[in-house]
């Protein structure tokens, strides 16, 4: 199994990859555009794109997290630690 800061150095790659970005960009400006263009009684439509755009947040959100948590456990250590200290 992959190591958690083998995984965050290939979130934060992935992160600050310029295809990545431009393909996310892309991707959300397209459910924007196909959004706008949607006619009034096309609701189911509007939520399948809505939700779309949740995944593609939470993909971002969770590659963010993942980039993050080396960091979020040597601060809970270094909490630990003090904790211990005292």
């Amino acid at each position: 199994m992959t190591d958690t800061i083998t995984l965050a150095n290939h979130a934060k790659e992935l992160l600050v990859n310029e295809a990545f970005i431009e393909a996310v960009r892309r991707i959300d400006a397209s459910l924007i555009d196909t959004w706008r263009t949607t006619g009034p009684r096309d609701t189911d439509e509007r939520e399948n794109l809505y939700f779309q755009q949740q995944a593609l947040a939470t993909l971002v959100a969770t590659l963010t997290d993942m980039k993050d948590e080396p960091g979020l456990y040597a601060d809970k250590e270094l909490d630990e630690t003090k904790t211990e200290d005292q």
